[in-house]
């Protein structure tokens, strides 16, 4: 895919790769999600999205552009009275 940098998904796992493998923090034949906790790295993957985002949409309105969404969460209708989530809520 455009983002992680891998043509064949396929023919990249026949040949051992693997995106990420959270024993060793690294994946075998890519790096896009090397070092996934960094905040370095973590801030590459986001300017690089973005980034791709902007070439295969230049006219279309960026986060920046948007206004910050309005949080709803009510604490009361997801955990109800008591401290715990509700698990009826569907």
């Amino acid at each position: 895919d455009e983002l992680e940098g891998i043509d064949s998904f396929e023919s990249f796992a026949r040949n051992g790769g693997w995106e990420y493998n959270n024993k060793t923090d690294e994946g075998v034949h890519m790096t896009f999600w090397n070092n996934k906790y960094d905040d370095a790295a973590c801030q590459w993957r986001l300017d690089h999205a973005r980034q791709l985002f902007h070439n295969k949409y230049p006219n279309m309105a960026t986060e920046s552009d948007l206004p910050e969404p309005r949080c709803d969460f009510s604490k009361a209708t997801f955990y109800g009275n008591s401290d715990g989530p509700r698990l009826d809520i569907r």
